[in-house]
């Protein structure tokens, strides 16, 4: 389960059983179920913002001052420790100290005053930025907005996803290859001297986003397998649960997606969105249906 950091404390998620990812083409759709997931590097997202390298040097002395007067927490501590992890798999060494006690007595050297760690932050930051790579996930599949923007005028698709944090639910690094929900916040802010506020420069974005609802996987660009231009990840099509077509889907997408999916032993669903009366609604193809359509239950249940 994934953990967030908020006011103070350590806050567990729940993961939705269920996910959906939005795509422009008939391709992406087929290479998904083909078990193949795309990540795509920060400078390629939509948000100029997403990932940007942001530092805020008043909120870095700001936390550095609050750690001296009152102690690194716990909680704080483990995520340093996974701070360390997580830069050592970006090839950076970062030395943390045995305990909080050895802790709390470094930071009061007077070198952290200085203030070239605010460009050294921004350095570092800006060096994650170029090693990684997103996935990003919706819990919505009926956000007309999305439909425009991240699927082509609704001419592409949605694929429905069951039960990713079984794939990704690695808590090494507490960042990388583990399912987590992006945070909306009116005044954004970057990362400080608190070690948990890594999670701010992957899982936060500015509030006029919240609509998307967002979850998102972070990787290593470096673990991805690279091919005609994009960074791939295998895993496996089972948790392909079914195809959202979109009303303006062209037919010879929609034969060629479902012809794909239909030759997967679980057979996923295949959908078709309509709007009626202004509303987002889906119908499923005969053929494919089954009554294990998680967006068919949600509708019965409410």
């Amino acid at each position: 389960m994934p953990v967030m950091f908020v006011l103070g404390a350590c806050i567990h998620m729940k993961t939705p059983k269920t996910l959906f990812k939005y795509v422009r083409t008939a391709d992406a759709a087929i290479n998904i179920l083909r078990g193949r997931f795309k990540f795509t590097p920060p400078a390629d997202l939509n948000d100029p913002f997403d990932l940007f390298p942001f530092v805020d040097e008043e909120e870095i002395f700001k936390s550095l001052e609050d750690q001296r007067r009152h102690g690194i927490s716990e909680c704080e501590f483990n995520f340093l420790k996974l701070q360390a992890k997580f830069l050592s798999r970006l090839d950076i060494d970062f030395p943390v100290p045995d305990n909080i006690e050895e802790y709390n007595r470094i930071i009061q050297n007077d070198a952290f005053d200085s203030p070239y760690i605010t460009n050294f932050y921004q350095k570092i930051a800006k060096y994650i930025r170029s090693k990684v790579g997103v996935m990003s996930l919706s819990s919505r599949f009926d956000s007309l907005p999305m439909w425009a923007h991240y699927a082509d005028l609704a001419q592409g698709f949605i694929v429905v996803l069951r039960d990713l944090s079984d794939i990704y639910n690695d808590e090494t690094t507490g960042i990388l290859d583990i399912l987590k929900p992006v945070r909306y916040e009116k005044n954004p802010v970057g990362m400080s001297f608190n070690p948990s506020t890594q999670d701010r420069l992957f899982f936060s974005k500015h509030e006029d986003w919240a609509y998307e609802q967002e979850w998102r996987v972070l990787t290593d660009l470096k673990s991805c397998i690279p091919e005609s231009g994009l960074s791939l990840k295998v895993f496996n099509p089972i948790h392909v649960e079914g195809i959202i077509c979109g009303w303006r889907s062209p037919k010879e997408d929609v034969l060629r997606v479902s012809s794909e999916a239909e030759s997967l032993p679980h057979k996923p669903n295949m959908m078709q969105a309509r709007i009626v009366d202004g509303k987002f609604s889906h119908e499923h193809y005969g053929k494919s249906h089954t009554h294990s359509c998680s967006l068919c239950q949600d509708r019965n249940t409410n």
